[in-house]
Formats: C-alpha cells, structure tokens, sequence
C-alpha cells in the first residue's frame, strides 16, 4: 500500500517519452540517470551514461539513492517497461528530487534506437 506522500508526489514528477529523454541528455548538463533494476538485469545492457543502479524493490532503496544523489539537477529513471521506475519516481520526488520517468523504460528506449552499453 503506497503512502499519502507516495501518491501526492505522483504528481511531483514528470513522465517522459524517450525521445524526451534523449533530448534532456542533449541539451541539459546537471541530469543523472538511475536504472531502476536488479544488479543483473543493469549488467546485461543499461542506457548509455546510467551511472547509478539503485534497485527500487530492495528495502535500502531510498537509503542508497540519497547517498547516490545529488541535491541539484534532473534525476532521471527507468527500468524494463516503466512499471519500477514509476515506484522510484514517486519516492525521490516525495524527497524533493526533480524526477522525470521513462514511461517505457529500457524495452522502449531499446525500441526508439537509444544508446545502450553493458
């Protein structure tokens, strides 16, 4: 069951396509990206310049993503197909982040012809 900070802070972030996103990585300087996933799912391919795995289903999920994060600029999130990083969007900006979320995730970043690394 999702907090009343949780659902008010739904509203706190923005759900970007990826095209969106790719053009906050064109234009913007101050964004970091955060990958959603497990550990393995991040080793077998992430977008390119994800520098942070932070899984949303452990418990340490908040805990890792404040000593991970910065105070300033976009955070953007995602995971496989955009149902995890809704999750995690919710929270960081429950906690004053400013978060845009991939609404189709990795699947749909792949789709659109997004750089990849592993």
């Amino acid at each position: 069951m999702r907090s009343e900070m949780e659902e008010e802070a739904e509203l706190a972030y923005q759900q970007i396509t990826a095209e969106e996103a790719k053009a906050i990585m064109d234009t913007e300087k101050d964004y970091i990206i955060i990958d959603a996933r497990t550990d393995e799912e991040f080793a077998a391919g992430h977008i390119a310049g994800a520098k942070h795995n932070i899984d949303v289903r452990k418990s340490t999920f908040i805990d890792d993503a404040e000593k991970a994060l910065p105070n300033k600029g976009i955070i953007a999130v995602y995971c496989k197909g955009g149902v995890r990083s809704k999750t995690a969007a919710s929270q960081l900006a429950a906690r004053g982040y400013k978060v845009v979320e991939l609404r189709t995730g990795y699947d749909g970043w792949v789709k659109s012809g997004g750089k990849t690394e592993k």
